[in-house]
């Protein structure tokens, strides 16, 4: 065999090898993308994969998971270790104790919610210290429903019969044109003191928006929880609100500021807000908080509550 023909054998057996490397590598590469977990858990509206912290109990926020750490999640169960809490509601859930157990935790039953694959049940297994008196708590976790987004077209709406003044002050024209023979002070007179009565009225019947707290507690060694409500008397939003912040001091006396997100959908409360802030176990903070709520009017409405829960 000449010396041509050996090297023309190996170029082919070399092309062959490095195309079967190839294909294997390319299977490798993307058999982790197909065998990835696409199941997800429902935290009260929110879609999330092994998360820290898990809202048990939406309606009430009493019962949750935190300092989760989670061993195995696949899309047919998901298993992991935490901390139970669970308020006593003595005297009242508002002014309770949130007590933790040692928890086990299994979740699995995935289905299909809203076009997204999420588990639906929970075993919580508690090895020491229990809640009840059962060792074993079967969850059934809350129905998957993204929030609907709220209607871009509810300010202009409100705002619509304010211009309603000027259009009930038209007839004006009507009596000026007419009393114009006879007595023009007299219609003038008139028309003036009714016009500015009506707009008056109109702009007083708007109150500024209502804040009260529902409940403050600690999630985990980081995090402060604070549901408000917040309502108002104008139109359109969630009940007429259109935003909650909340602000709270650092050691340096700047305000740092939480967005706080409408819960009422989840819950019985339909003016429900709420928001998670920092929180520091050697807290240098204010113990204080503001909550300013601005209504779909333009009205603000604020309150300032104190910090009870410790970090």
């Amino acid at each position: 065999m000449s010396e041509m023909a050996r090297k023309t054998i190996r170029m082919v057996v070399g092309a062959v090898a490095g195309a079967a490397l190839l294909a294997s590598g390319l299977t490798a590469v993307s058999a982790p993308a197909s065998a990835a977990s696409r199941t997800q858990v429902n935290d009260c509206g929110d879609l999330v994969k092994k998360p820290g912290d898990l809202t048990l109990s939406c309606a009430d926020d009493n019962t949750m998971l935190t300092e989760m750490t989670w061993k195995r999640w696949s899309n047919a169960k998901a298993t992991g270790t935490g901390i139970y809490e669970m308020n006593d509601c003595e005297p009242t859930c508002a002014a309770g104790t949130f007590k933790e157990y040692p928890v086990r935790v299994v979740l699995k039953k995935s289905k299909t919610q809203s076009g997204e694959r999420v588990f639906t049940r929970a075993v919580l297994t508690f090895p020491k210290k229990k809640p009840t008196s059962k060792k074993r708590m079967y969850v059934k976790l809350a129905r998957y429903a993204p929030t609907p987004p709220a209607p871009a077209a509810t300010p202009s709406a409100t705002t619509a019969p304010d211009t309603s003044p000027s259009a009930s002050a038209a007839p004006v024209a009507t009596p000026t044109a007419t009393a114009t023979p006879t007595a023009t002070p007299t219609a003038s007179a008139t028309a003036t003191p009714t016009a500015t009565p009506t707009a008056t009225a109109t702009a007083q019947a708007i109150a500024p928006p209502v804040i009260t707290l529902e409940n403050m507690r600690r999630s985990n060694t980081s995090r402060l929880i604070v549901r408000v409500h917040a309502s108002s008397k104008a139109s359109g939003g969630e009940r007429g609100i259109q935003s909650v912040t909340m602000y709270r001091k650092n050691e340096y006396n700047a305000e740092l500021s939480t967005k706080a997100q409408f819960v009422g959908d989840r819950t019985a409360d339909r003016d429900e807000w709420s928001a998670t802030m920092y929180c520091d176990r050697q807290s240098k903070y204010k113990d204080e908080i503001r909550v300013v709520a601005k209504a779909t009017d333009g009205q603000i409405g604020e309150i300032r509550i104190p910090v009870t829960v410790a970090c």
